[in-house]
């Protein structure tokens, strides 16, 4: 559908370059030109493309990946689970050694009677900000009401409603914290079998101390992934406009005012946390949000008048609004429309 949406506005300008050459002919003219004892049209409807660009989007808060183990607290008596290997209670009670315990490699005993245990989790701080390299497409329907002379042109009041589809995805990756538990335990002269070994909680088995020193230090992750953000703005907006006639046909439009939408959106994640090569953990979620926001615009209009009712235009709206802010599971997308340019051409009938 996108693909037939960016053509819309190459086949607009290709209508509006026949037409404004059709009514170059001496018919077309004769057939424009109004009584000057006529009222002027007091009511105009307007329908036209719209295109947006600029909109900015940015995903936060991603990552977050908790440890697939649980080191526990650093007491006595209490099981503790690691990436690499365990030390729980066994079924001796209150000596503080276990036989209960595991380990995967043998880099874990650095050689000074110590045995080592690690843990792997990722902070929550991943960003990234992406500008939607997409026209986000839509359309809008405007009514004028003639108030009176201004000058040299004349006054009113316009209303429009407003529809845009809305559509960011990235596949980028972004840079997230990580830290690093690290749980050191005597071995107090035992030592180790080779790796893997497992304990038991009956054992019997070589004891250690199952009360750990702890230390923790940052690292470095990545998320990988996939986020989406679609969504419908639904608009409206009101004020005053100008109408500055140029020469018989040419007409200069300029409004501007109160904006006011509606987002209804569904935010979309997947992710894995890498460090090292090694996953930290996946996830995937969604979500669906509806907000109201506020805001101003300012545009300009050139049309171009085809009889004494009908006319082609196209314009350039700059509107600000609030941000957008959706959040899934500890994970934000943001919809900033404070640079958003809008882009329209249509036809208007006028009565």
């Amino acid at each position: 559908m996108n693909e037939y949406l960016k053509k819309i506005p190459f086949v607009a300008a290709y209508v509006l370059a026949v037409t404004i050459a059709r009514a170059q002919t001496p018919e077309a003219n004769a057939s424009f030109l109004r009584d000057p004892n006529e009222p002027l049209p007091k009511n105009r409807f307007s329908l036209s493309y719209q295109g947006a660009l600029n909109l900015r989007a940015s995903f936060k808060h991603l990552g977050g990946a908790g440890p697939h183990s649980n080191p526990g607290s650093t007491a006595t008596e209490q099981d503790h689970t690691y990436d690499d290997g365990y030390v729980r209670r066994d079924s001796g009670v209150g000596d503080g050694l276990t036989w209960n315990w595991g380990y995967i490699n043998s880099s874990q005993v650095p050689g000074n009677d110590t045995i080592q245990f690690h843990s792997l989790s990722s902070l929550a701080d991943g960003r990234i900000h992406d500008i939607s390299d997409e026209q986000n497409h839509g359309t809008e329907l405007v009514y004028d009401r003639l108030m009176g002379r201004a000058g040299d042109g004349f006054w009113g009041w316009e209303g429009g409603l407003n529809w845009l589809n809305i559509g960011v995805q990235t596949s980028r990756s972004a840079e997230v914290g990580a830290v690093r538990t690290t749980d050191t335990y005597p071995l107090n002269g035992v030592v180790p079998p080779q790796p893997p070994y497992s304990g038991s909680f009956n054992g019997p088995g070589p004891l250690i101390s199952d009360t750990p020193t702890r230390t923790t230090s940052p690292a470095a992750a990545t998320v990988n992934g996939r986020h989406e953000l679609d969504a419908d703005l639904f608009g409206l907006r009101v004020g005053p406009y100008y109408d500055l006639p140029l020469n018989q046909r040419l007409e200069l439009h300029l409004s501007a005012g109160l904006a006011l939408a509606l987002v209804d959106s569904e935010f979309r994640y997947r992710e894995t946390v890498v460090m090292a090569g090694a996953s930290l953990g996946s996830a995937r979620g969604s979500g669906h949000k509806t907000d109201f926001l506020a805001g101003s615009y300012i545009g300009a209009n050139l049309s171009y008048a085809l009889s004494k009712s009908w006319s082609l235009f196209g314009g350039v709206r700059y509107q600000y609004l609030t941000t957008f802010t959706q959040k899934v599971h500890g994970r934000t997308a943001e919809l900033d429309f404070s640079s958003a340019v809008y882009l329209s051409g249509g036809l208007g009938f006028e009565f």
